[in-house]
């Protein structure tokens, strides 16, 4: 495990049971089993619903995409803004909406 996923996990351990899963080339970052973010490259991404995006969109964050088939494609994850990730508040607010969100 490298140390942003360790960061990551500390970060995030006062909010539950944390777990972090390494997949694809990134890690799955996991709350009670269910998957609410991934790490990719160095970079949170919490998982998002059109309830949620617009939290994410107003601190002008933008979604995890890759190319396939010379296309991008944009997945239901945004990046966690850096404000985010220093105000705890904040950030139990993002950890419970990316937990709530079904698959």
């Amino acid at each position: 495990m490298n140390d942003f996923v360790e960061y990551v996990l500390d970060r995030l351990s006062s909010f539950g049971r944390m777990r972090a899963r390494a997949m694809f080339g990134g890690h799955g970052i996991y709350k009670d089993d269910l998957i609410i973010g991934i790490i990719v490259d160095g970079e949170l991404y919490f998982k998002v619903s059109p309830e949620t995006r617009p939290d994410y969109e107003a601190y002008g964050s933008r979604p995890f995409s890759y190319e396939k088939d010379g296309k991008t494609v944009a997945m239901s994850y945004f990046l966690v803004p850096e404000e985010v990730m220093e105000d705890d508040e904040l950030l139990r607010e993002f950890v419970m909406k990316a937990y709530r969100i079904k698959s």
